[in-house]
């Protein structure tokens, strides 16, 4: 583990999508507005590598729950020795019996032609 900034990590996340969610790169794609509540915080221990998958995969799950656009939120917070990272979306929320398996492996509502649920096991 070596120091990162999880700003940083979120931007790549986000550059590393943005063909999914831009319409300006995609024209098929319905509006998405991405929403960065990204202040100064610390550095914090963590694998570069590995936090630029789990917030990817957090970013296309979001947007892959927007068909009709929407808005995506990334925002980070520091307390303490703590640093949160928050990413929302504007679509319906899932239902609590989805909700309590979305970090099984292969699980997925969206159908196996747009994912096969590994995406948030990943995160996990």
């Amino acid at each position: 583990m070596h120091p990162v900034d999880i700003n940083e990590i979120i931007d790549e996340a986000l550059r590393i999508t943005e063909p999914r969610w831009s319409a300006l790169l995609n024209e098929s794609v319905p509006p998405i507005r991405v929403v960065r509540i990204l202040p100064d915080i610390p550095a914090a221990p963590g694998n570069i590598s590995e936090l630029v998958e789990v917030f990817t995969n957090l970013i296309l799950n979001a947007v892959d729950a927007m068909p009709d656009g929407g808005v995506l939120t990334l925002e980070t917070t520091a307390a303490g020795d703590y640093i949160q990272a928050k990413v929302t979306d504007t679509e319906v929320a899932m239902d609590s019996e989805k909700a309590t398996r979305v970090f099984e492996p292969f699980f997925t509502t969206k159908g196996l032609a747009l994912g096969l649920g590994l995406g948030l096991s990943v995160v996990f």
